[in-house]
Order: C-alpha cells, then structure tokens, then sequence
C-alpha cells in the first residue's frame, strides 16, 4: 500500500498546481479519459467524505482527492444498471428504458440505437482516440447479443464479466465475445487487463471504461497482499466488505503506478460509485433503510472524485449539484468532442457538463437532480419511484406510496417528511418547483419505450403485440394497450401515431 501510494503522489507533482490546466478546451485536447466505477460504494464508506463513522484505509482515493474536486452532492440512480446507462448515453432511464438491474434473460437492456460515449468518439475520427470497457457490464442481456453486447454498443475492446458474480475467484470472463472460466481474483484481473490494454496504447489517446465488481457482495477475503485491516475469526460482511473497498483501492494504486509518467501527465480520472451502499453493511448514522435500491439519499448519493490536468486549483470540494449523465458531456468535453454538433439529430440529452466547475470554483449550472427507479419488467413496488433535489429541498414521488418532501440543509438524513404538516412559504414553493420537475420527466401517453418521445419505435411495439391477451398480465402487452380496452389493436396504434413526435 505504501508503495503504490508513494508512485501516485506523483500525480500531485504533475497536477497539484493545475498550472496545466486550460480554460475553455479546445478541439482536440489529446487527453486521455479513465473511469473508475466502483460497485455499490455510497459516501458513507469514505475517509475523505468523512460522512460515516469508520472507514477502510483507501490512500489512493484519497490522493485523487488531493490531486483533485471532489464533488459532495453527486447523485446516481439506486441500482447500478440503470446509472451506467446514464453515464454512457448522458440520458435520464426514462428516455433509455433502464430503470432497474439488467439480468441475462431480459431483452430491454440498453439499446444499440442509443449512442454511447465511444460512439461519439468513432464520430469524431480526427481526434483519433481508442476505447475498451474493463469489468462489469451489466447493460444488455442475453437475448440481445450476450457476450458481444459491450462491443456492438460500441466498444472496440471488452474484458470482465457481463453481470453479477457468485464469486470473485471463480467467475465467467468475457472477451470480446468470448467467454471462458477463470480463477484469478476479480478485482486484480480488471486492473491487469486495464494495465495490459492503456500500456498497449503508447502516445495514442484513449477512453477507459473500467468498472470495479468490487465491492459488490458476495463478500470475501480479498488476497492477503492487498488489504491490511484485521479480520476476526469470524469475519462479518461489513468486515469483508472494508476488506473488498480496501483491495481495490490498493489495484487502483497498481493500475496508477503502471502508467508511464507522461501518459499519466494527460489523463484524466473519473472515480464514482454507481449507487449507495447496501443496507447489509450501511453503518450509523446512515440508515439501512435509505441504502442502495432506494430513492433516499444513501442509496443515490455517491462518491464523485475528479482529477487531472484539468482541474484548477486542486484539493478542493464543490458543493454544485452533479447527475451522474453530466459525466457524458463532462468525459467528452475532457477529449475535445463538441457535443452538440456530434449528438445526431433528434437525440434528447440530459446531460450537463462539469468542466466549467473543474476550471472555476463559481460555476454551478445544474439546477436541479433527478433519478428514478422502475422496472418494466414486475409491476411496481415500494422502491419505485422519481426524485428531484435542488440546492435545499428534495421531494420523492413513490409510485405506489404517499410522498416525501424533506428539506436536505436541516435534515440531511431524511427522518422528518415536511409534508406531515402545513408547509412554510419557501418550503411550498420548492415543492411546487420541485414537483414540476418530476411532472417533465415522466414519460407521457403513447411512449410506450419509455425513450422520451412517440415515435415509430413506439407503433411498432404495438403493432408486434397485436392481439395478445391483456388479461394474462404479460407487462409488454399492457404496455402496448396504450389506449386501456384490454386489447391490443390498430386502435393502439391509431392511439401513438396521434402522438407522434410529443414528449420531451
């Protein structure tokens, strides 16, 4: 641990004065892009949120912290498939159709039409960057293409798992397309096939997609060399789980200490965690039942670190709000890619970039932060909803549960719903503002694909479910009886074509 934290202090040799920075980037920056996605890691886990109350040693996230912003109120999506998403296509589930997990049997995962972060990359030729995904994937299923699914999305190169794992030393690995066993522990097989690929690349800029398993359950001892806590006899998960944030934080170290010093000089790295922390191994004073797989803070609130050449003035926090599809445009702007003029027509992003934050303490142009939970797949429940926060207040709007209007400056932890009184001046005006916000990003009547508009896509999953029975409760052919007759029928599509082109 010492080592790789001494090798990546480096990184504050060449980033620390942010001398290298440039405000305003140009076409073409040449600078290379590194994701580092954690898997369900909240910021209750982080020394350097210091929000919780005992922390795994993670030197080298909190070197990244020095080296760079790290941003307090970063909101995710409570389950992992439905944020990557998110990150990849700088749009909000409800437009892309992911709002829950995508398993292997599902054939909604992500769409290839939807065009991701390496796609805008491969529409820009002249910039000449290369691209892989690293660990798991987790956003199409089986049915939609299996192991070839990372790289008909748009990635030239794959290595990892395609979902969930039973365990980290014995798990199926994909590449390219091919899927084989292995037994080298998972989270040091993401670095080796990171380090393996990034050295392949020499002065060629690149995109990096590298998402952690860990410290997803289930949860093990990691190899002896890469963790340091003491372990009990019997170990708990929340031991085992410090034990799996710890391991992988000493591979990022590795992965950091293997990147010539040049390379490194022009990289930009972007660590986050997918979704807040299991209610297994939540600790006080967070509350289990606001953990992952909820719209409450602790499941949506995550970790954001960003650091690079730049970043001004680095070893800050920023308290802006930040949505995890502002990390499309802020990935793509680090690169040199103009968004707008690349997004091809017709495509609603939702995405807004953090790079005028990276260069100026000031900047703060997101208004507001939404996520979402649903699934298309079970009817509703509990955990399913829309959530919008500002600067003060935040309000749930649970699909099948009253909802929770709570004022985040006095109540970070959401144990008073303001709604079980008369609300305040102020407080009924956020509500009213808030609640307009989640009225705009609900799907409306004919977007049967939930993608943000009514469009062909949407009369031809009717037309494909012609006749099938309502009554049955296949959620697809409920989904296609758009007009509610209990019959699915050109008088469903008469229904969509009315409404082509509404929506957002």
């Amino acid at each position: 641990m010492t080592r790789t934290g001494i090798v990546y202090r480096a990184l504050i040799v060449l980033w620390g004065s942010g001398l290298v920075a440039t405000v305003g980037l140009a076409q073409g920056t040449g600078d290379n892009v590194l994701f580092l996605v954690a898997d369900d890691l909240g910021v209750d886990i982080l020394e350097c949120y210091g929000e919780g109350g005992e922390f795994p040693p993670t030197p080298n996230i909190n070197l990244l912290r020095d080296a760079g912003v790290l941003f307090r109120h970063a909101s995710s999506n409570p389950v992992c498939s439905t944020t990557r998403a998110t990150i990849q296509t700088g749009r909000y589930g409800f437009r892309t159709g992911i709002g829950a997990i995508v398993d292997e049997l599902h054939e909604e995962g992500l769409r290839y039409s939807e065009t991701i972060i390496p796609e805008m990359l491969d529409l820009n030729p002249s910039l000449g960057y290369t691209h892989a995904a690293i660990g798991k994937w987790h956003l199409t299923s089986d049915p939609q293409g299996g192991p070839d699914g990372p790289t008909l999305s748009g990635y030239s190169h794959y290595s990892g798992t395609l979902h969930n794992v039973d365990d980290y030393y014995a798990w199926p690995k994909t590449e390219n397309g091919v899927t084989f066993n292995t037994d080298v522990y998972i989270t040091t097989d993401n670095a080796n096939e990171a380090i393996e690929w990034i050295n392949d690349q020499g002065e060629t800029p690149w995109f990096m997609w590298l998402a952690f398993t860990a410290p997803h359950k289930p949860w093990q001892r990691p190899p002896d060399e890469l963790f340091t806590i003491e372990l009990s006899e019997e170990p708990t998960n929340w031991e085992y789980y410090k034990a799996m944030v710890e391991a992988m934080d000493a591979e990022m170290g590795r992965l950091f200490a293997s990147i010539p010093a040049d390379v490194l000089e022009r990289t930009n790295i972007i660590f986050l965690g997918d979704n807040g922390t299991p209610k297994n191994v939540t600790q006080p004073p967070f509350d289990p039942d606001h953990a992952k797989t909820t719209l409450f803070e602790g499941g949506i609130n995550v970790p954001l670190i960003i650091s690079g050449p730049q970043v001004v003035s680095p070893g800050r926090e920023s308290v802006v709000l930040v949505n995890t599809t502002d990390l499309f445009a802020t990935a793509l702007e680090l690169m040199g890619v103009d968004v707008q003029a690349t997004i091809p027509a017709g495509t609603t992003l939702d995405s807004v970039s953090v790079v005028p934050t990276l260069q100026d303490e000031s900047s703060d142009s997101r208004l507001f932060s939404y996520s979402e939970m649903f699934n298309l797949h079970i009817e509703s429940n509990a955990s399913h909803g829309k959530t919008a926060r500002n600067h003060h207040f935040k309000l749930i709007r649970f699909t099948t549960h009253p909802e929770k209007f709570f004022d985040l400056v006095q109540d970070p932890f959401e144990t008073s719903n303001l709604l079980n009184q008369d609300l305040a001046p102020l407080a009924q005006q956020n509500y009213d503002e808030l609640s307009l916000v989640i009225d705009a990003h609900t799907a409306c009547e004919g977007d049967v694909v939930l993608d943000g508009t009514v469009d062909p896509l949407d009369s031809g999953f009717v037309l494909a479910r012609y006749g099938c029975n309502v009554l049955w409760g296949d959620l697809d052919c409920v989904a296609a009886d758009v007009n509610g007759d209990q019959a699915v029928d050109p008088l469903d599509s008469g229904f969509v074509l009315a409404r082509f082109g509404d929506c957002l």
